[in-house]
């Protein structure tokens, strides 16, 4: 009997940093530059590592609600997420060792206009919660290796 199994995908980017303030990151199709505010009261049309993150996050929601909108035979008229979340930036400048770094919480908003009933959106966005690559590496704990090289 053969199994039908689907090989792991492999995604991963190359980085240089430009500047103390700009990193240069290649994926195999693209690139694109993370670039941090001046100021921050100056965003100056530059976006920071933190957007970036969440900018993922919502494309991979995004994607996946569509994807499940299909499956389920779901028109999705409008789709629009807002998502943000607290840092408290005292790690950052090495001034607290105690707090973490990073976001404790994030919210995301999803507003969806489809004619379903309400009963199958909590359905679909519970599926879209459960297949998210994004949500599911967030949630759960991601072994990270740093190495030198």
């Amino acid at each position: 009997m053969t199994e039908n199994r689907v090989q792991n995908l492999h995604f991963d980017v190359k980085a240089s940093s430009k500047t103390p303030t700009e990193t240069l990151v290649e994926t195999p199709g693209s690139e694109f530059l993370v670039k941090e505010h001046k100021g921050l009261n100056n965003p100056e049309n530059r976006v920071n590592p933190e957007q970036y993150f969440l900018g993922s996050l919502a494309g991979c929601i995004c994607r996946m609600a569509h994807v499940v909108a299909y499956e389920k035979g779901i028109e999705l008229k409008k789709l629009r997420l807002n998502i943000g979340g607290n840092i408290d930036p005292s790690k950052f400048r090495g001034e607290n060792n105690e707090e973490r770094s990073g976001f404790k919480e994030l919210n995301i908003k999803i507003d969806a206009e489809t004619e379903v009933s309400e009963e199958s959106m909590k359905e679909w966005l519970e599926e879209v919660e459960n297949r998210s690559q994004i949500i599911d590496s967030l949630e759960n704990s991601v072994e990270l290796n740093l190495q030198l090289s």
